[in-house]
């Protein structure tokens, strides 16, 4: 069975605000959960890795493509949420250094 198959993800209401989580989705393998239903992550497209976002399957089964499995970690209190470029930055240095993307 794939990972994207599984029934055993954390739902919607199980996730974590700010905390980063080892996730099945189309564009990243880590994103970090915003609190409302969209998971942050690090894309690769045309050479370029930039932040982008994906809802939590539970939200939106038609359009949702993250599955989570795994809380890693908490960011920092002092970053905000959303698309930004100090969490780009740190999801850049940090996680992707630290986690193997």
């Amino acid at each position: 069975m794939k990972d994207r198959d599984a029934l055993d993800y954390l739902k919607l209401d199980e996730c974590l605000t700010g905390y980063v989580y080892r996730v099945y989705a189309r564009n990243f393998k880590y994103g970090i959960f915003d609190g409302d239903h969209k998971f942050l992550g690090i894309q690769y497209e045309w050479g370029k890795r930039y932040l982008g976002e994906e809802l939590h399957w539970d939200y939106d089964q038609r359009h949702g493509t993250v599955k989570p499995f795994e809380a890693i970690m908490r960011v920092p209190n002092n970053l905000v949420l959303g698309k930004n470029k100090k969490l780009e930055n740190y999801l850049k240095n940090v996680l992707f250094f630290n986690l193997e993307v």
